[in-house]
C-alpha cells in the first residue's frame, strides 16, 4: 500500500515539473522568436541590398573624378528606395506584418493590403508616411497599427515590403 501513493505522489510531482519547465520555456520562445526573426530578416536585407546596389554600378562606366565626388554625395539607398526588392520585402513582411495582414497580405486582424486603392497604388514616400506616422492618402490609421521607426524597419525595408506588395495579385 505505501508504493503506490508514493508512485502517484511522483507522477504528480514529474508532470508538475514538466508543466512548469514547458512553460517557461514556451514563453521564452514567443519572446525569443520575432527577435530573432527580425534580426534575420535585416541581416538578409543588409546583403540583398549591397548586392543590388553593387550590381548597377559595375555594370556602368567608370565616372570621370568630378563625377566621382558629385555621385558620392548621392544616397546610396536613393536606386534601392525607387525600385524595391520583392523578395526581400516578403522576409520583413513576414517577421513584422503578417502576424495581423496574414502571410499573402489578404487581411486579418489587420487591412487585406492587396486591394487595388491601397498601398499597391501608393508611392513610396506615402508608404514609409503610413507606416511611421500611421497616414495613408485616404485616412489615418486606427491606434492598433503599429507606428514603425527607422530602427525597427527601414526606409529600404519599406520600399522592398511595398516592392513585395505591389507584386501580389
Amino acid at each position: 500500500m505505501n508504493r503506490m501513493p508514493q508512485r502517484n505522489a511522483g507522477d504528480v510531482l514529474s508532470w508538475a515539473l514538466g508543466v512548469t519547465v514547458g512553460g517557461i520555456l514556451g514563453a521564452a520562445l514567443l519572446i525569443a522568436t520575432p527577435i530573432m526573426m527580425r534580426q534575420a530578416a535585416k541581416t538578409g536585407t543588409a546583403a540583398t541590398t549591397e548586392t543590388a546596389t553593387a550590381t548597377p554600378a559595375a555594370a556602368a562606366p567608370t565616372p570621370a573624378p568630378e563625377q566621382a565626388s558629385t555621385s558620392a554625395a548621392t544616397p546610396a539607398d536613393s536606386s534601392a528606395m525607387a525600385a524595391g526588392d520583392a523578395k526581400a520585402g516578403a522576409t520583413v513582411f513576414a517577421s513584422n506584418c503578417a502576424g495581423c495582414h496574414g502571410a499573402a497580405a489578404k487581411g486579418g486582424v489587420g487591412a487585406n493590403l492587396t486591394t487595388a486603392d491601397g498601398p499597391k497604388a501608393w508611392t513610396d514616400a506615402q508608404m514609409i508616411t503610413a507606416l511611421r506616422e500611421g497616414k495613408t492618402p485616404q485616412k489615418t490609421l486606427n491606434t492598433i497599427m503599429p507606428r514603425f521607426t527607422a530602427a525597427q524597419v527601414s526606409d529600404t525595408d519599406i520600399a522592398n515590403i511595398h516592392a513585395w506588395i505591389k507584386s501580389l495579385n
